[in-house]
């Protein structure tokens, strides 16, 4: 006879979670009729609170029969929060609702019971999606205290946050990290703690990442988390170690709380390069695999990659502002919407005699071809890609037919193959497709991305080069490009037609340096693109493309004329001397102009300290009047009125209050004390000595205690070095609820920063252009800015209260020092404290401000209409037409 069960026992689930977002409800759904009978409407219901969170409890105890066995899993409830928008959880907020069950994606749990052992049980799981379970019997043990995520922003350690438990250290005294792996990464096993004591993050990484190669451990048995910087596998943070010895818990939430919390503290962490989609066939799998692909059919021995001296391009690791890659709008309809609501709101805030005039331009029926090696969204590394493809939006509403071309570096939805070319370089012929994605902007106007496919830009390691080095055979592939794209009009028929010969080329950066060379003696000697101009915009001088003359000569490999093109070609370099061929300054010399992102950029350039080697050469385009500094616009989602990320949105009108609001909701979201008096100072940029960190940190200190009586606060957002992670760190140590050290980045809580705060930090050694400035102004929030590049030209300082009050947007300072910074913070916090009037009208100022791109379109369709009117800079027939 079968035993027939009699005693019953009483079990209570609990869960860690830290995965959930205000308004959402966690569920236990599974086999057993109390649980649903795995229908998540009825499934048992979970609870927590401020004081228990992220420790989820089931609201009532399950009765099981002994001897039985049940499965089941845990569900987010996610349909309250469909509607929600923003919302808050003590300091939490919800800032992408979502409207679904979403279920755990592992096996089923089980429970089993044992027979006549009656107790009263309390199921402990350690984590959503994350296998593994403890039964604990209450009426014989302590209850175990867990680990906890602390609900407060900022960057913290679970030991200095109030109330909440100590961790439980294993003996190597090193926090288990078993618990904190997402729910994408539930189908991995646990990880297991080497010899070393550290857990193998090898296993960390999603179930999507699942492909790559697994990073492997130093002898030192800590792994290698660079090689999880993919973009599926950025998504899941990696913590790290402070000195005490104890995980930072706080960094530990679910990357689906990456809109709320600071981001990992993982410095080293690589700014994403390209939207790499998964493949879906092997065949696209092996070629985009290829680790360094030689140029096919050359003669010239290419090294896999070169490594990087001081003074030589390629390092991916670019020095860019974050905000240049956060924007988070690309949609063609989106974009052309929000330009729509953003003419309506000049509407409202200008009388019809203060509207600005735009500019008649007299070539709108030339077709524009933009040329970059990177686009975004597809591929960027920094503001290059940004920029970019904003002359795609912008120069196809004005109405040209417009096209942008640049490298196919995976395999990118939406686009149909349209074309092919054979190009001939490297000493031999190579093919090379053409895709093709249209985004439409209404009324006729559009914008044709072409991309070129071919398997040298295929990499794994980003799209120059690994870090601290580059491509050996970057030469070829981007020379390839070049010509790739000054084929593309020529040979692409597109809604029924070519582009033709008679375009613009606008080339970026010394990707495509080379391409003003081959449209001047490839394509003009030989009577094609005669009336065609090129315009060469320089983005960062400090990279120019430098390769060794002899290896890759201008006649076998380039394929040009070396009595022609070898003077042209001619560089400079500490390490190769004179047998140096230079991209970018190939494009100075060859193009018919030369723009710059900002007006003081572009005669910083011509001096020894910023040409970087190329001043006289600029100084020459400067006295032909074919030099030009044009600020970078930036897009219409940067705007107060229409922001859907900021507590409240405001105009000139309500600047006050809606700013008010902005910073009350700023400081809860971060951790911050909430006080309307004080001073909050925001920071966004990549960590490292450029960004001007050497100038602002050690002051942080005498800011909390001194300056003004300590009434301030500040919030440092970034990532970069691990030296400056760790000094922020520290800071936000000794100044809790006044620091703010958001070691990561998230595009979202820069625009709240910007909303909220009350003066932006940009103390950077040297920028370009810059655009968080320009951004902050547009909020109403003061920069304090070293006076260089794009920044000396957006922002107007406060030098004489009588004479600058009706212009002043901000507090720019001389020299790159610490004495320098510290003076200009004196003025801008003690202005903010006892003279609110003129930090107010300095408010208005800001925000009366045009930074926007339709108005630096009209100096762009300037600039076209003098190079398609005017004589070319160069003429192809001979060396002597050009020199004598």
């Amino acid at each position: 006879m079968a035993f027939q069960p009699t005693a019953e026992h009483t079990v209570t689930f609990s869960l860690q979670s830290a995965e959930t977002q205000p308004g959402e409800a966690m569920l236990v759904v599974g086999s057993h009729p109390e649980l649903g009978a795995w229908v998540p409407a009825d499934g048992l219901k979970m609870t927590t609170d401020e004081e228990t969170y992220p420790v989820w409890t089931a609201t009532a105890s399950l009765s099981i029969p002994e001897g039985s066995e049940i499965e089941y899993k845990y569900v987010r409830d996610c349909m309250d929060s469909r509607d929600i928008g923003v919302a808050s959880l003590k300091t939490r907020q919800v800032l992408h609702p979502r409207g679904e069950y979403d279920w755990e994606e592992i096996e089923n749990r089980k429970l089993a019971l044992p027979y006549r052992k009656e107790k009263t049980w309390k199921k402990m799981d350690d984590g959503f999606g994350v296998p593994g379970t403890r039964l604990q019997n209450l009426e014989s043990s302590a209850k175990i205290s867990q680990p906890m995520l602390s609900p407060y922003g900022g960057i913290a350690a679970v030991n200095q946050a109030a109330k909440l438990p100590q961790p439980t250290l294993p003996s190597s005294g090193i926090a288990d990290v078993n618990q904190l792996s997402s729910a994408k990464a539930a189908k991995l096993p646990q990880p297991t703690l080497p010899s070393s004591g550290i857990a193998d993050v090898n296993q960390l990484s999603s179930a999507k990442a699942a492909k790559l190669p697994q990073p492997t451990l130093p002898s030192s048995g800590i792994a290698d988390v660079k090689q999880l910087s993919s973009e599926k596998a950025a998504k899941l943070p990696q913590p790290t170690l402070p000195s005490g010895g104890i995980a930072d818990v706080n960094q530990l939430s679910s990357a689906k709380l990456s809109g709320t919390f600071p981001q990992l503290r993982n410095p080293s962490e690589e700014i994403p390069e390209t939207k790499i989609p998964s493949e879906t066939t092997s065949e696209k799998r092996e070629s985009a695999s290829e680790d360094t692909p030689h140029a096919p059919g050359d003669t010239v021995n290419i090294p896999s990659a070169v490594s990087l001296q001081n003074d030589q391009v390629g390092d991916p690791l670019r020095c860019a502002s974050f905000s240049c890659l956060g924007q988070l709008i690309n949609d063609a309809e989106e974009m052309a919407d929000l330009r729509s609501k953003k003419e309506e709101e000049w509407q409202c805030e200008f009388s019809c005699e203060e509207k600005p005039v735009r500019y008649g331009a007299r070539h709108l029926n030339t077709p524009i071809v933009i040329v970059s090696s990177e686009m975004n969204p597809w591929s960027k590394t920094g503001g290059l890609a940004m920029i970019a493809a904003s002359y795609g939006f912008e120069f196809a509403l004005r109405g040209h037919r417009t096209m942008a071309i640049s490298p196919m570096y995976a395999d990118y939805e939406k686009c149909k193959c349209i074309g092919s070319a054979t190009i001939e370089l490297a000493g031999g012929h190579h093919e090379v497709r053409y895709f093709h994605q249209r985004h439409v902007y209404g009324e006729g106007k559009a914008c044709d991305y072409i991309f070129v496919d071919h398997h040298c830009f295929r990499r794994a390691e980003g799209i120059y080069g690994p870090p601290g080095a580059e491509y050996g055979d970057n030469l070829f592939r981007f020379a390839l490009f070049s010509l790739a794209a000054t084929e593309a009009p020529l040979v692409l028929e597109i809604n029924g037609s070519i582009f033709g010969q008679d375009v613009l080329f606008i080339c970026n950066d010394w990707q495509t340096g080379i391409l003003p060379v081959y449209l001047l003696y490839k394509y003009k000697m030989h009577n094609v693109y005669t009336n065609a101009r090129s315009m060469m915009v320089i983005h960062n001088i400090g990279y120019q493309g430098k390769y060794q003359r002899s290896k890759y000569p201008v006649d076998s490999f380039l394929y040009l004329p070396p009595n022609l093109a070898g003077n042209d070609l001619q560089g400079e370099d500490m390490h190769m001397g004179n047998d140096c061929i230079n991209l970018l300054a190939a494009g100075i010399r060859t193009a018919d102009r030369v723009l710059t992102v900002s007006p003081n950029y572009a005669i910083e350039i011509q001096s020894p300290e910023g040409g970087h080697g190329l001043h006289g050469d600029l100084t020459a385009r400067a006295r032909e009047n074919r030099l030009v500094g044009i600020l970078n616009g930036i897009s219409d989602e940067w705007s107060p009125a229409v922001d859907p990320h900021i507590a409240k949105n405001f105009r000139l009108s309500d600047v006050q209050e809606g700013k008010r609001a902005c910073k009350e909701a700023l400081q809860k979201a971060l951790g911050l004390n909430t006080d309307p008096n004080m001073c909050l100072i925001g920071f966004c940029g990549r960590l490292c000595y450029q960004k001007g960190l050497s100038l602002f940190m050690p002051l942080i200190d005498w800011i909390m205690k001194d300056l003004e009586g300590g009434r301030n606060q500040m919030i440092i957002m970034g990532k970069g070095e691990d030296e400056w992670a760790k000094q922020v760190s520290e800071a936000e140590g000794r100044h809790r609820g006044r620091v703010c050290g958001y070691v990561g980045f998230d595009p979202v809580v820069e625009h709240q920063m910007l909303a909220g705060c009350d003066l932006l930090l940009m103390p950077s050694q040297y920028e370009p252009c810059g655009l968080p400035q320009m951004y902050a102004q547009m909020y109403g929030t003061l920069p304090v800015v070293h006076e260089t590049g794009g920044l000396k030209d957006s922002v107007r300082g406060l030098w004489d209260e009588g004479r600058d009050q009706d212009t002043a947007t901000g507090f720019p300072f001389c020299g790159f020092s610490s004495d320098s910074l510290k003076q200009r913070l004196c003025q801008a916090i003690w202005m903010f404290h006892h003279n609110q009037p003129l930090f107010k009208k300095m408010q208005s100022n800001a925000m009366k401000l045009d930074h926007y791109w339709p108005t630096r379109m009209d100096e762009y369709e300037e600039q076209v209409d003098m190079t398609m009117e005017g004589w070319p800079h160069r003429k192809p027939e001979s060396w002597w037409t050009n020199h004598f």
